[in-house]
């Protein structure tokens, strides 16, 4: 109303109460609509090039000042007419978007299509099976692309690797020991680390590895990120591990990051920097507690979160493990 008043465009009106929320609500279908065009302006700017073959060079940046334009020029309509105009266009409006809202199902359908279709040309350009799920108050679903090594297409059926979905979990697992009292988030972990490496057939240490800082290094600060360890995660080691398909030992891990170029980015407890190689400490760890298996393959941490899934009696593995690491460090048990 305030811009209509320094316009020439409008014969200013006084707003009554009536008109107040007739203008309210016109503002606001106005902004849901610029916000439509501008998630599509943004979508047509961020989608990459590659995986669009024989698109046009700059197209992109055609289309988004027409669309930003059609969006001022919406704004413009609805905040420059008169209330009956506006009353008429706002009617015509709501039995529109009443309609729309009521096509949530197919708004899932249209966004499920359009990201099977992007799957399919990202798994093609890549040569990666892959699965992507989308959830929200109005539905759900999974789209899947790729193939399996046998030629077989990929569903969204089949089981992938978790990946760093996993981090909470070990994390938890970790945690509940400190709160059985078992371990305390500044011990420092290099011992029971070591213990965990014997476990897993190698004589070697933490400090041997890592050398004197790796001392220091807390149970804290690996489940924080703040060891100041470099990552393993780099192209030479990954490339590798690919195509081999396994690993043969979690200690893998540990050994490419302790041969990178610098072993640590920081001193411990000085930074915080993202790095893997904390979370497969966290779990070597784990295996080197009294009570824990002598097996890495049945260290089985996803006992920690067993309590908390939906529809799964909780499982009693968990505080097994540390009733005895409890009863081992009252027995004098490091």
């Amino acid at each position: 109303h305030r811009i209509a008043e320094q316009s020439s465009l409008c014969t200013p009106r006084p707003l009554g109460v009536a008109s107040a929320q007739l203008a309210g609500e016109a503002i606001s279908r106005c902004i849901e609509t610029c916000g439509n065009l501008l998630e599509l302006c943004a979508f047509k700017m961020i989608q990459p090039r590659s995986l669009a073959p024989g698109a046009r060079q700059g197209s992109s940046s055609r289309l988004t000042p027409v669309l930003l334009l059609a969006s001022l020029c919406m704004c413009a309509f609805y905040l420059f007419t008169t209330p009956n105009e506006s009353r008429a266009a706002l009617e015509t409006t709501r039995s529109t978007t009443a309609a729309t809202r009521n096509e949530d199902e197919s708004k899932l359908s249209r966004l499920r299509r359009t990201m099977q279709m992007h799957l399919d040309r990202l798994s093609r350009t890549t040569g990666f099976s892959m699965q992507l799920s989308f959830k929200t108050a109005e539905g759900e679903f999974s789209v899947a692309a790729g193939m399996h090594a046998d030629g077989s297409p990929v569903s969204t059926s089949d089981t992938f690797l978790f990946g760093s979905g996993t981090k909470p979990i070990t994390a938890l697992a970790v945690m509940q020991l400190v709160d059985a009292g078992v371990l305390r988030e500044d011990d420092v972990a290099a011992p029971l680390i070591d213990k965990g490496i014997a476990k897993l057939g190698s004589n070697t240490t933490l400090v041997s590895l890592f050398g004197p800082a790796a001392a220091q290094i807390t149970v804290g600060q690996l489940l924080r990120m703040q060891s100041g360890l470099n990552d393993f995660d780099f192209p030479e080691f990954d490339g590798e591990l690919l195509r081999r398909g396994r690993a043969s030992s979690p200690l893998e891990f540990v050994y490419a990051a302790a041969a990178s170029d610098a072993p640590f980015v920081c001193a411990p407890g000085s930074c915080a920097c993202y790095s893997s190689t904390n979370y497969v400490l966290a779990g070597v760890l784990l295996l080197g507690l009294p009570g824990s298996p002598d097996d890495w393959e049945e260290l089985d941490q996803s006992e920690a979160v067993s309590a908390y899934l939906p529809r799964k009696q909780p499982s009693s593995k968990s505080a097994d493990l540390a009733g005895k690491q409890a009863s081992a460090t009252a027995g004098g048990g490091e």
